[in-house]
């Protein structure tokens, strides 16, 4: 909103200067801001600089009717949720739906009534501080979602990690105990195994001083059968 007063702004657009003045003296009375534009286009140039929260058009005017105005404003997304309310002496049924389906939200019929003015103004200014107070709600209830939306992913990464944290330790728990008896054994067994190696090289040397040839022969025969070099190695 352009103006932050409780009254509000408006933008009075009418190709009458009379009207304009009446217009704008009424509603000035009544505390609200009011910024006249003769002509469709120094009301757009007014509404892109500083957007009012309401628009008083007429509809019969020179070079750019009220119709064109109201489909410009509604056409730009800063401006398309300002109320736009119609001012004209037309009063057929079709230029009133004609209002209407251009984006215009009330009509009211020439010669207006000061009263009838300042009511509808009224009105559809409240509707619009309570749309603006809602749609300020509504992005903050969805950024509230939004962060718990990021908890919740995050507690669930959490509680992930802390499941795979526990099943890594029980496997690694199943993994080591079975290492660590292989370990142990492992060390018995070379212990095992250097006794056996001391014991084969007894036999070696007694293989080798051995009287007997026959001895001696069948022990070479069996090295060989057994693979001894590698065996030892």
């Amino acid at each position: 909103m352009a103006d932050d007063t409780k009254a509000g702004t408006i933008l009075v657009v009418d190709g009458t200067p009379a009207n304009l003045g009446l217009l704008s003296s009424i509603l000035t009375k009544e505390g609200y801001r009011v910024r006249p534009a003769p002509n469709g286009r120094m009301a757009l140039r007014a509404a892109h600089n500083d957007p009012p929260d309401l628009i008083l058009l007429d509809i019969n005017m020179p070079e750019m009717d009220g119709f064109e105005v109201c489909r410009k404003l509604k056409d730009d997304v800063r401006l398309t949720s300002i109320p736009v309310l119609f001012i004209s002496a037309l009063t057929e049924t079709a230029d009133k739906v004609k209002a209407f389906n251009t984006g215009g939200l009330d009509y009211i019929t020439k010669p207006f009534q000061a009263e009838e003015v300042l009511a509808r103004v009224d009105t559809h200014l409240k509707i619009r501080r309570y749309q603006l107070e809602l749609n300020r709600k509504s992005e903050s209830l969805q950024k509230a979602l939004d962060e718990l939306k990021a908890a919740q992913d995050q507690l669930v990464q959490t509680e992930k990690m802390a499941s795979l944290g526990v099943l890594t330790a029980g496997i690694a728990h199943e993994i080591n105990n079975p290492i660590n008896f292989i370990k142990t054994s492992a060390h018995a067994l070379s212990r095992d195994m250097e006794d056996i190696r001391r014991l084969l090289d007894a036999f070696e040397v007694c293989g080798r001083d051995c009287p007997d040839a026959a001895v001696r022969d069948s022990i070479t025969g069996l090295k060989a059968d057994m693979d001894y070099d590698a065996l030892t190695s």
